[in-house]
């Protein structure tokens, strides 16, 4: 049984929560509108869920986008990045949990993205934090603890998917 449930949004409307997240510089690098669109569906190398716990309380957003490398006759690559952020709605609920559940429902998640995603033996999730972050250490250490790894190469953290 999954941690968390996990809602696929197709076209997210930016209300006043995933507003005030996005607006972190420090997290995000991308401004957003309150009432803007952002269509998922537009994008096929992209998913967005709405990540709620088992009371049906939003706990946050996690989104993912691929990136296909075709290697030619060395075969290819997917490089799927994970994105997450906690909603302020849920502000004092397993506030330290939220990351270690994302990454413990990894393997469930996977069963909700794109088949096409996964059809590389070099596929990868890809764990970027912004150097800027806030959390950055606390990120990076949940990331080491659920077996990812720092490669100069990505400038990121990777784990074979």
């Amino acid at each position: 049984m999954s941690n968390y449930i996990y809602k696929k949004v197709d076209t997210l409307i930016i209300d006043s929560d995933l507003c005030a997240i996005f607006s972190n510089k420090q997290n995000f690098t991308q401004s957003f509108k309150l009432g803007e669109n952002l269509d998922y569906l537009s994008n096929p190398n992209q998913e967005f869920f709405k990540v709620f716990n088992h009371e049906k309380i939003l706990m946050g957003y996690v989104w993912f986008e691929v990136v296909k490398d075709d290697l030619g006759q060395y075969g290819c690559s997917h490089e799927i990045e994970i994105s997450f952020a906690r909603s302020l709605l849920s502000k004092g609920i397993d506030q330290k949990c939220f990351i270690d559940n994302i990454f413990l429902d990894l393997e469930h998640i996977k069963d909700l993205l794109p088949e096409d995603w996964f059809g590389c033996t070099n596929s990868v999730w890809l764990g970027k934090i912004e150097d800027n972050n806030d959390g950055h250490s606390y990120i990076s250490e949940k990331l080491i603890q659920h077996g990812f790894e720092y490669n100069l190469n990505y400038a990121a953290f990777i784990k074979k998917v």
